[in-house]
């Protein structure tokens, strides 16, 4: 039996206005603070509530139905499971008499004119429905769900002392971020007795452990100690760098163990018998590592195996809570294999599901064939990496893993060329942050795409960003041959070795002829928000610097002339020579030692196209 939810539709539920996403086997939902990451899977529980939530309507359409309660909206949660090979327990959620088939759910809250009074609360004026039918002709086929039916088509919040798998149910089981991994109900303390406790009761039953206390660590030791050694194993194989030392050991708490045995977790060193380094002194990212590996074998502990399988979602909030980028890639690079084998051992189909904040998460998702959902600002709140551009998705997906994957969580980007810019675009912000401080209270990522950035254009604007700028170099060079781009202009003009000049001169500007440089906006060819524009160098009164280097030297020259570059280079002309033809890495750390001089200037397209990527966007209302 497989059953998957594949889509998820939640309108006017919380901050999600309109969350569309999609899902497959292994998923990544990634995005900033309060995007709506959580809401998603929170929608479970509020949606198989009988009566809405008042702190559960967005609050856009409670100002909407303040002014006319007529508004003609509803607050809605759809899903769409495919299925296969369904299990007589789960033929509820068979559409079709088939062995697979897809099936849609709905569940709303809409307003009823009855219900309707101003002397009562918002809330109490909607009215649930509840619907299934087949995703393909949904609207023309499904049938009411009745409320006790209910619990058979959206999953159930799994918590840690029952059985997660009712006949006919399935469950979703959370793992949540734990600010405080060594204490607490989810601590590494307690989830541990929870899985130890049964052995620790039967160890402790005998007569003759009342009256001796000395063999109670031997005990220990040989009953509760085995029991450990699955967790320890696994423990090494997700701790990087992995170490054969940090064996975690179970120690009895002996001076209470008549009133409430307990165990607590330890390294101990074999050669210093009184030594012990308990759990709680150990790194805190390998506490939460550990913390989570226990909370799922608490999980399958509790899971008896069938040969029916019954499906079970699982979601991992922010696994990379204290723990070094290296070690998040080692989680996720392990983990699906760590489900995949514990789920089969037990009979049960579990889809995976990792809510992060994290860049090296989502990369390494990435790099693991992950189903990644970014989290975005905005009315349609999610984007799924899976629905881009293919092409254009596989090769920005190469550059972020080798770059910068912030870019994943950004409002904005700055697209740049070369080298000199990847060290100065950082500086120069914060410079203009003295005068403009919003700039750095922006969301901005900068990604590197050199003369390419055509590649990745597609994929960029359909990732939900609001602007994106391109800072790129005129480079003019004289024509000998023709680009599709100008099969208008005469043979003899100048013409730019930049694709992508060339490409907007034609069709924003009939011709690269009319060109001065500065900032041209992109047409809108794809039909989304998202707003482009390309910003190089201006035409100055004499001169006209075709790369950033020109143009810094043109508005800085006194500045530069004043560096000491090295001996030998008195003469003014050699010591420009050698700024302006040295590697473009040099001239920026050198233009980084009088940067912060007070008459140091930004080229002004450099400084446009910063200030026009930190301007405050308008609301949509």
């Amino acid at each position: 039996m497989k059953l998957l939810m594949k889509k998820m539709n939640i309108r006017n539920y919380k901050g999600l206005r309109d969350g569309r996403v999609s899902f497959e086997q292994n998923n990544i939902v990634i995005g900033k603070n309060n995007v709506g990451k959580t809401t998603l899977f929170r929608a479970f529980r509020d949606f198989q509530l009988s009566e809405l939530q008042l702190e559960s309507v967005n609050s856009d359409l409670l100002l909407k139905l303040k002014e006319d309660w007529a508004v003609n909206d509803e607050v809605s949660l759809e899903i769409t499971y495919e299925w296969e090979r369904l299990n007589q327990e789960y033929l509820k959620l068979m559409t079709s008499f088939s062995t697979s088939g897809a099936t849609r759910v709905k569940i709303c809250w809409r307003v009823d004119e009855s219900l309707v009074s101003t002397d009562e609360p918002m809330n109490t004026w909607f009215k649930k429905e509840m619907w299934v039918g087949p995703d393909a002709n949904f609207d023309e086929e499904k049938i009411e769900v009745r409320p006790s039916d209910l619990k058979y088509f959206l999953p159930r919040e799994v918590s840690a002392g029952e059985d997660p798998l009712n006949v006919g149910e399935f469950g979703v089981f959370w793992i949540r971020a734990s600010r405080y991994v060594s204490s607490g109900q989810d601590g590494n303390v307690a989830t541990t007795l929870k899985q130890l406790k049964p052995y620790l009761d039967s160890t402790l039953s005998g007569d003759d452990v009342e009256n001796a206390k000395l063999k109670i660590e031997e005990i220990v030791s040989n009953q509760i100690e085995p029991k450990m050694g699955k967790i320890k194993r696994d423990l090494i194989d997700f701790a990087y760098p992995q170490n054969q030392m940090k064996q975690l050991t179970a120690k009895l708490d002996v001076d209470k163990f008549l009133d409430d045995p307990t165990v607590r977790l330890a390294q101990v060193i074999p050669d210093l018998p009184d030594f012990e380094l308990g759990l709680d002194s150990q790194g805190f990212g390998y506490q939460n590592l550990y913390n989570i590996l226990v909370r799922l074998q608490n999980l399958f502990s509790r899971i008896t195996p069938t040969e029916k399988q019954r499906p079970l979602m699982m979601v991992i909030e922010e696994p990379e809570a204290y723990t070094h980028p290296q070690l998040q890639q080692v989680f996720i690079n392990r983990i699906v294999s760590y489900i995949d084998r514990e789920a089969c051992q037990k009979g049960v189909s579990i889809q995976l599901f990792i809510v992060s904040h994290s860049a090296e998460v989502a990369i390494a998702g990435l790099e693991e064939k992950f189903n990644l959902v970014i989290g975005k600002s905005g009315n349609n709140n999610f984007v799924n990496w899976s629905n881009l551009d293919k092409v254009s998705a596989n090769k920005l997906q190469k550059l972020l893993m080798n770059t910068n994957g912030d870019v994943l969580f950004a409002d904005k980007v700055i697209a740049y060329e070369g080298d000199a810019e990847r060290i100065l675009l950082p500086a120069f912000l914060k410079k203009m942050a003295n005068e403009n401080p919003n700039i750095l209270a922006q969301k901005i990522a900068l990604l590197p795409v050199g003369t390419h950035f055509e590649s990745y254009e597609k994929a960029l604007v359909h990732l939900g960003y609001s602007r994106i700028a391109l800072i790129t170099d005129i480079d003019f060079i004289q024509a000998e041959s023709r680009t599709k781009y100008e099969e208008n202009l005469p043979k003899e003009k100048t013409r730019t070795s930049n694709p992508m000049i060339n490409r907007l001169a034609l069709v924003t500007l009939d011709g690269l002829n009319q060109f001065n440089g500065g900032a041209v906006d992109f047409p809108n060819e794809y039909e989304t928000p998202t707003v482009l524009r390309m910003f190089t160098q201006n035409k100055l009164d004499d001169i006209w610097p075709r790369t950033l280097e020109l143009a810094l030297f043109a508005v800085n020259m006194k500045l530069y002339q004043s560096i000491k570059i090295g001996v030998g280079l008195n003469n003014p002309t050699n010591k420009i020579d050698k700024l302006l033809t040295g590697s473009k890495t040099s001239f920026a750390l050198d233009t980084l030692e009088i940067l912060e001089e007070g008459d140091f200037t930004i080229p002004m397209y450099i400084k446009d196209a910063l200030s026009w990527i930190s301007e405050e966007e308008q609301s949509d209302d």
